[in-house]
């Protein structure tokens, strides 16, 4: 077992290590003694801690050991901020959505469904919680009547102004454009000349061009003009008296089919 006396010492020690922490203004953190107490701190300062009786007695205590008197000031105090309404996320919006369209009113019955109220609440809970939906997005199954005022106002105020725009459309769609005839025109003109190009093109193809000959009729013809070309050159040559031998031989290796 530990000594007092050491655990003592070592409590001194950390307390030492340890930041001391201060609340409230930084004007009451710099005044602050931390060897006084609370209550005549905040006397030091003309502060009061509470309101209740037995405060009142321990700061008039306070106030005696360090001879002071308690003289009370009105101050002015900034109004709160006005609470602002939050809506429910979306989540919640959801989970009551749906208990509302399978069950309508009947709370108890959503108590027990465990599927849709998954987080297990209250009847209590599950009423407020779609109340509090009812007020802020309206009821899911039942049409809200204000929309519907609000939505034929707004076609009253619109209509007047769908009649006056009117007319502006109709005599717009009327009255055509002068620019119109002159693009026109221009476009026929330049149809009309891609049209000739292209009629002479097709004259000058037509004048050119040659009938194509099967490849069969072409193997013909040149074999034609072969035999023609030998048979002339025959013609043309004398033939010796004295040597036939080498007439005949020539003749077959030019053209041995006439042979």
């Amino acid at each position: 077992m530990p000594f007092k006396k050491n655990n003592n010492k070592h409590k001194k020690q950390n307390h030492k290590k340890v930041q001391d922490v201060y609340y409230g203004n930084k004007e009451v953190q710099e005044r602050w003694d931390p060897k006084k107490t609370t209550l005549e701190n905040y006397a030091l300062m003309g502060l009061k801690f509470q309101n209740t009786t037995r405060d009142s007695e321990r700061r008039q205590q306070a106030l005696e050991k360090l001879n002071m008197v308690e003289k009370p000031i009105d101050l002015k105090v900034e109004p709160e901020a006005p609470r602002v309404e939050r809506g429910q996320t979306f989540s919640d919006q959801h989970y009551y959505r749906d208990l509302i369209l399978k069950y309508n009113d009947d709370y108890e019955k959503m108590k027990m469904d465990h599927k849709i109220n998954y987080m297990q609440k209250t009847a209590k809970q599950l009423e407020n919680g779609c109340k509090r939906f009812i007020v802020l997005y309206g009821h899911p199954l039942m049409p809200n009547v204000e929309e519907k005022v609000e939505e034929k106002k707004v076609e009253k105020q619109v209509k007047p102004v769908e009649e006056k725009q009117k007319p502006k459309q109709q005599q717009q769609q009327t009255t055509p454009n002068k620019r119109k005839p002159k693009r026109q025109s221009q476009i026929k003109e330049k149809v009309v000349e891609v049209q000739q190009v292209t009629e002479t093109l097709n004259t000058t193809t037509t004048t050119t061009a040659k009938p194509q000959q099967p490849a069969a009729a072409k193997r013909a013809n040149k074999r034609k003009t072969t035999t023609a070309t030998t048979t002339e050159s025959n013609k043309a040559a004398p033939v010796p008296t004295t040597s036939t031998t080498t007439t005949t031989k020539t003749i077959k290796k030019t053209n041995p089919k006439s042979v």
